[in-house]
């Protein structure tokens, strides 16, 4: 009965071992998208502002593009498109 429970005991700790390990590679893998994202999210805003740029050099220099502006505006919205 005693080896029986050593081999428990030995088992409980392999486990044990193994899930801490999972764990802390899970973590590696949480820390690196959170990364990613980061860096995605900062690539998003940059685009968005050379976008809302570029939007107001189309109004100051190319006369009657209100209306176009607003068509565009209405089809992407919702995706994330230009919201100038």
């Amino acid at each position: 009965m005693h080896h029986g429970w050593k081999q428990l005991q030995q088992r409980a700790s392999e486990i044990q071992e193994q899930t801490d390990s999972q764990r802390g590679a899970l973590q590696t893998y949480m820390d690196q998208q959170s990364c990613v994202l980061l860096q995605k999210n900062n690539l998003l805003s940059q685009l968005q502002t050379q976008l809302d740029q570029t939007c107001s050099e189309v109004l100051r220099w190319v006369p009657g593009t209100v209306l176009c502006v607003r068509v565009i505006r209405a089809r992407n919205r919702g995706r994330g498109g230009c919201d100038c």
